[in-house]
This record gives C-alpha cells, sequence and structure tokens, in this order.
C-alpha cells in the first residue's frame, strides 16, 4: 500500500516538473543562450512622437520593446501639431512558435533566434484654423453659453 501511494507521488511530481518546463516557467534556467526572443519595433514619421502600448506610455519613436505574448496590441502614436493614430494591431507568431514546434524551439535546440515585428506609422498635419476664425468661434462659442440652455 505504501508503495502505490509513493508511486502516485512520484508520478504527479513529474508530471508537475514536466508542466513547469513545458510552460516556459523554468526556461530561464534551462536555456541561456537560446531560445525566442521576440521584439516589436515602431516608428513613427516625423520620429520623437509619444509612443503608448496597450495604453501604458513606453518612450518616444522610434522604440524597440521586447515582449513575452503574441496577440493583438493597441499602439497610439501622439506628437504636437499631428493627428493621434490609435490603432489595433495584430501580432501573429512565425511557423515554429506553433506548439509543438515551440517547445522545440524555446527548450531543446541550441539555437537563438529573434522574432522582430515592426511598425511604421506616418503622422498626418493637424489642420490649421485661421486665427480670425477661431477667435470667431470662440465668440460664437462664448455667446451661446450666455444665453443658456
Amino acid at each position: 500500500m505504501n508503495s502505490q501511494r509513493t508511486a502516485k507521488f512520484a508520478l504527479l511530481a513529474a508530471t508537475v516538473v514536466v508542466l513547469a518546463v513545458c510552460s516556459g516557467c523554468m526556461k530561464k534556467y534551462i536555456n541561456r543562450e537560446y531560445g525566442v526572443e521576440r521584439f516589436i519595433t515602431v516608428k513613427s514619421d516625423p520620429p520623437g512622437a509619444r509612443l503608448l502600448v496597450d495604453n501604458e506610455e513606453v518612450g518616444t519613436t522610434p522604440q524597440t520593446l521586447g515582449f513575452v505574448h503574441y496577440g493583438t496590441r493597441r499602439i497610439t502614436v501622439i506628437a504636437d501639431g499631428y493627428r493621434t493614430i490609435s490603432t489595433l494591431e495584430r501580432i501573429s507568431p512565425p511557423w515554429y512558435q506553433y506548439f509543438p514546434l515551440d517547445l522545440l524551439f524555446e527548450l531543446v535546440l541550441p539555437v537563438k533566434m529573434e522574432d522582430h515585428h515592426r511598425f511604421l506609422f506616418k503622422l498626418e498635419p493637424e489642420p490649421q484654423t485661421d486665427a480670425r476664425e477661431f477667435i470667431r468661434q470662440a465668440e460664437e462659442f462664448r455667446d451661446k453659453e450666455r444665453e443658456g440652455p
């Protein structure tokens, strides 16, 4: 009876270890010199625009960021005097990142690979409003505000 309990425990422990290795939890301890590194590079024309990825500011363009998971990202590019661009971009895995090949390339093969995804956003200038027209619109708005509802 005791040997059956030990065998079940050993099987459970082996399963946990295999799942941890396969999920990538142990990757940094197993293969420091190889595996797949993933990058997103975002450029803008003109450069120097504020960059937000998934609504989190990450710096200015051009910018290269590492990432872990594939999927859809919201990329927002903001520059003074230009229209803001905010778009959803799908980042799809390459052929070697689908199961079971991903396990082979991430954990077994002694090769270092990089997966780059590049995005270029051409910013359009914000239309300029004539100063006289701007003042006229402001006065019109103020007059409507004074009239009330």
